[in-house]
């Protein structure tokens, strides 16, 4: 299967706040020329910086009113221009198309909101005439990873780490001059559906405190299944089962499945269940609708496996005691 998505959020939202600007860039305006007497008065370079800043605010925000929803019906339009054939896509018309690495991050610490998402697009070849583009048009190296980055802890907040996505994916910039807004491009991105087999290196782990018993069997294939178990003798809460993901600068987990008691299935996939094209604009390119996509957490996709070592734990949770362990290492 094969789909078109497009990953930017509506710039609705933000309008409140674009507009909310400019009242306070007016607000310095007048303040600044109006010779308002104030406690103690204002010096002149004050007024002039204030001047300054409001009418910098007002064109700045206003820009943005303007660009970003026309930015966005072009994404729009082309988005229901384009026709999805098994895995490739049929534009209503040849378009200039400049191939490259299209690279986006994002993370967030526990308590911010809105916070920028940043990207590069990297050209890796000539500009191309086309009507069309299977993905095998689409060629560079591929990474996906979404996760909290375990090693990097907020100061004062217990526990609490940074979410961080980070997505490279070989793509095209769409140059026709009637989809870009003040030099401001759409990019075409690919996502294919990998048959990839994943397996660990001991299929069985078993925990236990001398009551309470932990166990799982790990079925290998194109994704890792199997049946956790928990039998509750003495004082542990419950067993989870862990997937666990380390590089030199990061490292993520999540939670595979839990029990609290009896036996629950669980499977785990790395990559998706079909292949996805993406169309987004760069100026506000959102790495989150592709992680909603994925439907897990953490992602780690592609090549960003070479990077680090993924292991499967099997965690006896104990109050007031250190938990005990099993755990085995996973490979592509």
């Amino acid at each position: 299967m094969t789909k078109l998505i497009v990953v930017n959020p509506s710039p609705i939202p933000h309008r409140k706040y674009l507009i909310l600007g400019i009242l306070i860039g007016i607000a310095f305006v007048i303040i600044a020329a109006s010779g308002v007497k104030t406690q103690p008065p204002m010096p002149i370079y004050l007024k002039i910086i204030m001047f300054l800043a409001g009418i910098v605010t007002i064109i700045l925000c206003f820009w943005r009113l303007t660009h970003d929803p026309k930015l966005y019906q072009n994404v729009l339009r082309l988005y229901k221009e384009i026709r999805v054939e098994n895995d490739k896509i049929i534009f209503p018309k040849e378009l200039k198309l400049k191939p490259g690495i299209l690279e986006c991050w994002y993370e967030i610490s526990p308590g911010d909101t809105d916070m920028p998402y940043n990207y590069t697009f990297n050209e890796t070849g000539d500009v191309i005439k086309v009507r069309e583009l299977s993905i095998e048009d689409f060629k560079g190296d591929i990474s996906v990873f979404a996760g909290f980055d375990s090693r990097r802890t907020i100061p004062n907040i217990k526990a609490a780490s940074i979410w961080l996505e980070w997505i490279k994916l070989p793509a095209y910039e769409v140059i026709d001059e009637e989809y870009k807004v003040f030099g401001h491009s759409i990019y075409l991105a690919a996502l294919p559906s990998i048959n990839q087999h994943i397996s660990v290196s001991k299929a069985t782990l078993f925990v236990t405190n001398g009551k309470d018993i932990g166990h799982v069997e790990i079925k290998s294939g194109e994704c890792l299944e199997g049946v956790l178990s928990f039998q509750r003798k003495g004082k542990a809460r419950g067993v989870r089962l862990e997937f666990v993901f380390e590089t030199s600068t990061v490292s993520c987990k999540s939670v595979i499945a839990r029990s609290a008691s009896g036996s629950t299935h669980f499977r785990f996939k790395t990559t998706p269940n079909e292949t996805i094209f993406i169309l987004a604009s760069g100026s506000f390119l959102s790495t989150r609708k592709i992680i909603e996509e994925l439907e897990a957490k953490p992602i780690v996709i592609g090549d960003v496996w070479k990077k680090g070592n993924a292991k499967i734990k099997l965690v006896l949770d104990l109050p007031k005691a250190v938990d005990i362990v099993d755990e085995t290492n996973v490979f592509l």
